[in-house]
């Protein structure tokens, strides 16, 4: 009590800071409208029937789950047997409080357990995983598929370009620094570093109304490090992260829809995406990614995406479609037939 009151007396801003997190922590628990959506009610394949090629454009769109995070690992079982998760969730509790108050007394304003949760170390070890499977892609054995996929991923072609994005959430742009790290050095080596750059983007933040679905990083700003992510990424975190469109926390009024169908217009936006990227890769989140697999697979299409979560670390691609409607209107479709598991699975 008596370190509380100092750090209030002494880093004032700080402390403000931290009732602001808590304040919008409670606001978006019993106001957000995130999760208070359902499919639309025409299937999406029935805007595609009786369409010529000429009019259907296509984009490669690669989903990369991020790493688990401190939230999970103190309130999900994961992978963890029943008794050693029961065993230890109550020292769990006690520890992510702990620090909650420690980065509280201490004035770190920014940095928080629970809100917009970081990488724990089993998130992080699962972002290297990434970079282990892209550094030791062996592409020449690839079936055609997965060898186009994989260029889009190490981007070592001119056919192969592709553009970075990632939820402004701290854990899956980590995931994605971590995870593509040896591409985006290879372009700060080459001096290109504006050709490769992480964009942030609020359209794929996660359909979940818990404080760690909620963002700490402020508008248009670059992020800083978290206390569990390795200094090696800070480079990355200075020099390539896009945050022109990083606009700050998801609208409190709008549900998770909204989001999937900006995202959506987005990806064929030429004044965002450039044309000469013929991909799109996505650090986001796996009730995000379950949503928009239910939104914009034919609803006749049974798949194990619409029921089952993407693994922590997982790459699955497919090509999104988009067709005209009436007026200003587009409609999107994935492809079934397209859909490729790279890395990890559901």
């Amino acid at each position: 009590a008596i370190l509380t009151g100092v750090s209030l007396l002494l880093k004032p801003k700080a402390a403000w800071r931290k009732l602001e997190l808590f304040a919008n922590t409670v606001s978006y628990l019993f106001l957000c409208k995130d999760k208070k959506f359902k499919n639309p009610p025409t299937d999406p394949a029935s805007y595609f029937e009786g369409k010529k090629e000429e009019e259907i454009e296509k984009k490669t769109v690669i989903f990369v789950r991020h790493g688990e995070s401190t939230w999970n690992d103190t309130f999900n079982k994961g992978d963890r047997k029943t008794l050693a998760f029961i065993q230890g969730f109550v020292p769990g509790v006690f520890k992510a409080v702990f620090m909650e108050w420690y980065f509280w007394v201490s004035g770190q304003a920014n940095e928080s357990w629970f809100y917009d949760a970081p990488l724990s170390r089993k998130g992080l070890k699962q972002a290297e995983t990434i970079h282990e499977y892209l550094t030791s892609a062996k592409i020449d054995f690839m079936p055609p598929k997965e060898k186009e996929i994989m260029r889009y991923l190490l981007a070592d072609t001119e056919e192969g370009k592709s553009q970075l994005v990632s939820s402004n959430l701290r854990r899956a742009f980590a995931t994605m620094a971590v995870g593509f790290q040896s591409r985006l050095q290879q372009s700060r080596d080459n001096e290109t570093v504006e050709e490769d750059q992480i964009m942030l983007l609020p359209e794929l933040q996660e359909i979940s109304f818990n404080p760690d679905a909620l963002s700490i990083t402020p508008a248009h700003t670059s992020p800083v490090l978290a206390f569990s992510d390795p200094k090696s990424i800070k480079n990355i975190y200075e020099q390539q992260v896009d945050t022109k469109l990083h606009t700050g926390n998801k609208n409190i009024n709008e549900n998770g829809l909204y989001r999937l169908k900006a995202f959506s217009k987005l990806v064929f936006d030429d004044s965002i995406i450039t044309p000469a990227k013929h991909a799109v890769i996505c650090a986001g989140h796996s009730l995000w990614f379950r949503s928009f697999f239910r939104t914009y697979l034919p609803y006749t299409v049974d798949h194990i995406a619409k029921t089952k979560k993407l693994q922590n670390g997982g790459i699955v691609a497919f090509t999104l479609l988009r067709t005209k409607g009436e007026g200003d209107e587009y409609h999107y479709m994935i492809d079934p037939k397209t859909i490729v598991v790279m890395h990890g699975g559901f």
